[in-house]
C-alpha cells in the first residue's frame, strides 16, 4: 500500500477530503457461493472470509487498516486537536458515589489521570485510612486489553471476587482476592459469564458456566473455595438452547436470582443465599411471551409481570406462596404506561416507568399502595436505582443523567421521596447551562409517531440547517439511554445537533414498540430512521447535505437497511461491530448465541422468516450506487457479532460503490464487542471517528 503522498490523496478546495481523492480501498477477492433454501437462491461471494486464518484475508485486514489511517492522514492535526479536547474534558473523578457495606465505605471510581478504575475503601469512622482494594490499572500492566465488568464483596468483607477478560471473547475468569493480604487466591473459575454471587457464609461462589459450543451461559454452578473445579456442584441447567441464564442478587442479598431469558420470555428462579444447594424456587411456570421479574428487599417479594395482561403490572407475595401464583395485586397496569424496571426494598418498591417515551421513577408503599412520583431536573433524561449491596431499607441510591446533565447520584428517603444529592460528575470546563436537550416527534410514512431526543448548544437552537449526528438502534426491546457523554462535546461545540432516534424495535413506547420491529417486521426500524432524518430536514433542524448517523451491534440492521433504502440521505456513517448478515449468521448454529436469536430476527428454517430475513438483510441488499462515506469497525475475537459480518458488508459495499465513500474498515485486534479498553485507547479511537465525520 502506498503512502497518501504517492497515491494522489489531497484536500479539496473546501478543506475536506473529496470523494474521489482518498486512497484506493483494498478489495476482497470474490469466491462465488450460492445457497438455496425454501426455493430462494442466495449469493454470498465472501462467505469464505469467515476463516480468520486465511492468509489472503489477513492481508486484506492489514491493508484495510492501513487504508483507513491513510485516508485520515491529511486530517491528523484535527485528530490530535480533538484528542487534546477529549483529554481536557476528562472528569477528575468518574464513577458512582461511595457506598457503605459492612464496616467500611467503598468507592469504585475512575481517577482522571488513570486508564482504568480503582476500588477503594476506608473504615466507617476513619475516612483518612483509605486502602486500595482493587487497582485495575495494575491488572492491565503489559496487556493490550482488559475488561473487568463485575466484582462482588463477600458478606464478611474478607474476600473480593472479580471477573476478567484479557482476550476480548467474553469468556471470563473469576478471580478471588484476599483483602487481608492483597493477593489473589489460587481459586480461578474459568469459562464463566461475568455475573456471579456469594453465598451468605462467604465460602462459596455461585456462577454461570458458558456452553462450550455456543457460549451461552447455561449451567449455574457452585464453587467451594479451596476445592478443585471438578467438585463444583451444578445447581441448575438451562436445557432450552434459546434461553440464557444470568445471576443477580436480590436487593436484600438474601436470595440469588437465576434470570432465564430469551428475546420475549423471562423466568426468574430464586436460590437462598444461605442455603444455595436447595432446589431453586420459581415465581411461576415459564410461559411463552411472558416476563416474570422478581425482587426481594427484606420484606415481601415484588413481581413485575405481563402475565395477567399485555401491559406490565406489579404483585407481592411471600415465599411459601411464591411458586403457587398466590400473588396480591400491588399496582395494576395503566393504559399507555410501560413498567420498565422494578427494585424491591423492605417496605417499598421503586418502579421505572415510561409514558409517551418519557421516563419517571415512582415509589410504591408495599403496605398502603400509595404512589409517589419523583421529580428530576429535565423531562427527557434517564434515572435508575443503583444496585448498592446491603442498601435495602428506607433509603435508595438513585442515579440520573441526560444528554446534557452529567451523572448525578442521590439518596432518596423512600417514605417521603426527598432527594439528597451525594455526588455529581464534574467535567472540566463544561457549563451545562450552555446546552439543552428536548423531545420531538417525527411522523413515519405509515403515520406512526417516532420519539426523538435532541441535544445541542443552547445558542444554536434557532439557527437551523446544522450538521446532525443521529444515533439509532432498534432491537431486543433495548432502550439506549440518553446518557451524558463528554466525548460528544467536540461535535456539539462545532455546531452539531445530536439526535437519538427511538425507532421501533426498542421499548420506549412499551412492548408493542418492540414487537413492531421483530422478526418479519424488522424493516420497520430502518424505515423509521430515514423518516426521522427527513423530519429533521423538513423542520429546518438539519442541513440536508450534512446528516450523519451512527450505531452499534444489532443497530447495523437498522442503519444498513436505511442506507440500502435511501443511500443519498446520509453524508457519512459510523458503525461499530454492526450485525448486518442475519441470513448468513443465523443459518450457522455453531456461531455463539445463534439459537437464542431466532425470536428476535426469525428462524431460517421457516420459509416466511427466511424470505423476510433476506429482504431486510443489509448485506444481501447492497446495490450499485453512490454510497455514503463509511467508517466500520470489527473485532477479531468478537463473540457477539463475528468479525466477518462487518468485513463482508464493507467488501460488498466497496464493489458496489459508484463514486461515494470513502468506505473504511478498522479491525480491532485487542478489543471486545464494546471496543478497546483503557481510557487512552478509547479517546484515541473516538478522536479518529470525529475527525472522520468532520473531514467529509
Amino acid at each position: 500500500m502506498k503512502s497518501s503522498e504517492n497515491n494522489g490523496t489531497r484536500r479539496g478546495a473546501s478543506g475536506r477530503l473529496a470523494a474521489d481523492e482518498h486512497p484506493h480501498a483494498p478489495l476482497l477477492p470474490s469466491r462465488p457461493r450460492r445457497e438455496s433454501r425454501h426455493g430462494k437462491t442466495r449469493a454470498d461471494p465472501y462467505a469464505w472470509a469467515a476463516n480468520a486464518g486465511d492468509p489472503e484475508l489477513r492481508n486484506f485486514l492489514r491493508a484495510s487498516n492501513l487504508h483507513a489511517r491513510q485516508s485520515l492522514r491529511p486530517f491528523s492535526g484535527l485528530k490530535r486537536q480533538i484528542e487534546s479536547e477529549l483529554r481536557a474534558l476528562t472528569p477528575t473523578l468518574e464513577g458512582g458515589a461511595p457506598f457503605r457495606f459492612g464496616r467500611h465505605v467503598y468507592h469504585f471510581m475512575h481517577p482522571g489521570d488513570r486508564d482504568y478504575p480503582v476500588l477503594l475503601r476506608w473504615p466507617l469512622h476513619a475516612p483518612n485510612r483509605t486502602e486500595t482494594v482493587l487497582d485495575i490499572n495494575v491488572l492491565a500492566r503489559g496487556r493490550r486489553f482488559l475488561a473487568v465488568p463485575h466484582f462482588a464483596l463477600s458478606p464478611d468483607e474478607r474476600l473480593l471476587a472479580y471477573a476478567a477478560d484479557t482476550t476480548g471473547n467474553r469468556r471470563y475468569r473469576i478471580h478471588v482476592r484476599d483483602l487481608g493480604t492483597g493477593r489473589d487466591l489460587p481459586d480461578i473459575i474459568r469459562n464463566a459469564d461475568c455475573f456471579f454471587a456469594w453465598s451468605r457464609d462467604g465460602k462459596t461462589l455461585v456462577y454461570s458456566a458458558l456452553d462450550p459450543v455456543n457460549q451461552r451461559p447455561a449451567a449455574v454452578r457452585l464453587r467451594t473455595l479451596g476445592k478443585a473445579a471438578r467438585t463444583d456442584k451444578t445447581l441448575y441447567t438451562e436445557s432450552d438452547e434459546e434461553f440464557r441464564c444470568i445471576l443477580m442478587p436480590t436487593t436484600s442479598g438474601q436470595y440469588i436470582r437465576i434470570v432465564c431469558f430469551s428475546a420475549d420470555t423471562e423466568q426468574t428462579l430464586l436460590l437462598k443465599a444461605d442455603r444455595p444447594l436447595e432446589k431453586p424456587v420459581a415465581a411461576a411456570r415459564r410461559t411463552p411471551r411472558c416476563v416474570d421479574d422478581v425482587d426481594h428487599g427484606g420484606g415481601l417479594f415484588v413481581i413485575r409481570t405481563n402475565r395477567r395482561r399485555s401491559e406490565f403490572s406489579l404483585f407481592t407475595a411471600t415465599l411459601p406462596d411464591l411458586a403457587k401464583g398466590r400473588w396480591r395485586a400491588l399496582a395494576p397496569p395503566r393504559q399507555g404506561t410501560f413498567v420498565e424496571r422494578m427494585s424491591a426494598f423492605r417496605e417499598h418498591a421503586v418502579v421505572t416507568e415510561r409514558q409517551s417515551a418519557c421516563q419517571r421513577l415512582r415509589i410504591i408503599s408495599l403496605k398502603t399502595r400509595a404512589l409517589r412520583t419523583l421529580a428530576f431536573p429535565e423531562r427527557v433524561g434517564e434515572a435508575w436505582v443503583e444496585p448498592v449491596p446491603g442498601m435495602s431499607g428506607s433509603v435508595a441510591r438513585l442515579g440520573y443523567t441526560s444528554l446534557v446533565t452529567p451523572p448525578t447520584f442521590y439518596d432518596c428517603a423512600l417514605r417521603t421521596g426527598k432527594l439528597r444529592r451525594v455526588q455529581q460528575e464534574l467535567t472540566p470546563g463544561y457549563e451545562p447551562a450552555g446546552y439543552e436537550t428536548w423531545r420531538e416527534w417525527a411522523t413515519a410514512r405509515d403515520g406512526t409517531r417516532i420519539p426523538l431526543t435532541l441535544a445541542g448548544r443552547r445558542e444554536n437552537r434557532r439557527s437551523g440547517n446544522r450538521p446532525v449526528l443521529i444515533f439509532a438502534y432498534g432491537a431486543y426491546g433495548t432502550n439506549i439511554p440518553p446518557w451524558f457523554n463528554q466525548a460528544r462535546l467536540p461535535l456539539l461545540n462545532r455546531g452539531f445537533l445530536y439526535v437519538m432516534a427511538h425507532v421501533r424495535g426498542g421499548s420506549e413506547l412499551g412492548e408493542a414498540w418492540h414487537a413492531a420491529a421483530m422478526r418479519r417486521r424488522k424493516g420497520a426500524a430502518a424505515r423509521d430512521l430515514n423518516d426521522c432524518a427527513r423530519h429533521l430536514i423538513r423542520t429546518g433542524r438539519a442541513d440536508r447535505n450534512r446528516i450523519f448517523a451512527e450505531t452499534l451491534s444489532a443497530g447495523g440492521i437498522t442503519l444498513g437497511g436505511a442506507i440500502n433504502e435511501q443511500p443519498g440521505l446520509f453524508r457519512g456513517i459510523i458503525a461499530h461491530a454492526p450485525f448486518v448478515d442475519p441470513a448468513g449468521s443465523l443459518s450457522d448454529p455453531d456461531i455463539p448465541l445463534t439459537l437464542s436469536e431466532y425470536a428476535e430476527w426469525g428462524n431460517p428454517a421457516r420459509a416466511a422468516d427466511w424470505r423476510a430475513m433476506c429482504a431486510y438483510s443489509p448485506y444481501d441488499n447492497v446495490t450499485q450506487c453512490r454510497h455514503p462515506a463509511m467508517l466500520v469497525t470489527c473485532v477479531l475475537k468478537d463473540s457477539q457479532v463475528p468479525f466477518w459480518e462487518p468485513l463482508k458488508w464493507v467488501a460488498r459495499m466497496r464493489r458496489a460503490d459508484r463514486g461515494g465513500g470513502p468506505i473504511l474498515l478498522l479491525t480491532q485486534h485487542h478489543a471486545d464487542h464494546s471496543g478497546p479498553s483503557g481510557r487512552t485507547r478509547m479517546m484515541r479511537e473516538q478522536a479518529f471517528e470525529w475527525a472522520f465525520l468532520l473531514s467529509l
